[in-house]
């Protein structure tokens, strides 16, 4: 747990470790992410090599912390006790006994709460009053899965941390493809071939950023229009870019958000605008048997007029 939970997490390592090395660390640390990508593991381990920081000689303190049973360390989970699996206000409330406590070498205390998605309005409005009053020494470290709302209250008092699965080069156009794909009869076998996968990879190079290279999409138009089932990867790939664009917006924490961060200064409405335009574009080439060129061109002029923020 101490040293492999960091391999796929360098940076967000890199952040905590110069947070601490200027001795002024924020109290609270959300750590959001996709549910079950080591978020948890990853606070847990970083608390051992907090706590071992200052001992000559390694203890057993990462079995201590697995067992939750090292003094300065508390691990919070949904209770047992409780009818539906929630943390309770009552379980919150015993973190501020714990955070106010002197530690006997003057170490730091660390809890972790996993997760905030458990915990019920009294119990978010409890955690809330212990993180205005951060006590000497003491860091919390909030799993947080995203998926769902984060109380905007908890979010302005901690700092961020966002985790999400490292892909490889060569495991990144399988993975895009399979949720490009999902709920879509054929089309999986479709972009898993050489052919489309270049144009897969030719089409989200230029959807990237709203600033349109239109010669790169002239390139592409020439090698869509002609054949039928490009164009359909071409309205598929497009139409779920806008939807991970539109996520992103509302969910930072969205697996495919680093994709397109060059949409982030463009207003939520302008980017609901063109997929409701793209939509009925496509639908009346459908109808209608348009000319695709021309579709393929109307698809990325409707970009073109986009204000940034």
């Amino acid at each position: 747990m101490a040293t492999g939970c960091f391999a796929q997490y360098p940076q967000q390592l890199e952040t905590l470790k110069k947070a601490f090395s200027q001795n002024t660390p924020h109290h609270g640390w959300i750590l959001s992410g996709p549910r079950g990508v080591g978020k948890g593991a990853f606070a847990e381990g970083f608390a051992v090599r907090l706590l071992q920081e200052n001992l000559a000689i390694p203890d057993d303190t990462e079995y201590h912390i697995e067992q939750n049973a090292h003094p300065n360390f508390l691990r919070i989970t949904p209770s047992t006790d409780a009818v539906q699996s929630t943390i309770t206000v009552d379980q919150v409330r015993s973190l501020k006994a714990f955070a106010q406590k002197t530690t006997a070498d003057g170490s730091w205390k660390v809890i972790v709460i996993n997760s905030l998605n458990d915990l019920g309005i009294n119990a978010s409005n409890a955690l809330l009053k212990i993180l205005e009053e951060p006590q000497p020494k003491t860091i919390f470290f909030l799993i947080f899965h995203s998926g769902s709302p984060l109380l905007p209250t908890l979010r302005s008092r901690c700092t961020v941390l966002s985790f999400h699965p490292q892909i490889s080069a060569e495991q990144n156009s399988g993975s895009l493809a399979h949720a490009i794909a999902k709920n879509r009869s054929g089309l999986l076998s479709l972009l898993e071939t050489p052919e489309i996968q270049t144009l897969t990879d030719q089409l989200l190079d230029i959807l990237k950023t709203p600033k349109i290279d239109y010669g790169k999409v002239y390139a592409l138009v020439n090698s869509i229009q002609k054949a039928p089932e490009k164009f359909h990867v071409f309205s598929e790939i497009v139409l779920w870019s806008l939807n991970q664009i539109i996520q992103a917006k509302t969910q930072p924490e969205s697996p495919f958000a680093g994709l397109f961060q060059g949409w982030n200064a463009v207003p939520l409405a302008q980017i609901l605008k063109i997929q409701s335009d793209l939509m009925h574009l496509l639908n009346q080439q459908k109808t209608l048997n348009l000319d695709r060129r021309h579709t393929l061109l109307g698809a990325f002029f409707s970009m073109s007029s986009l204000k940034t923020l």
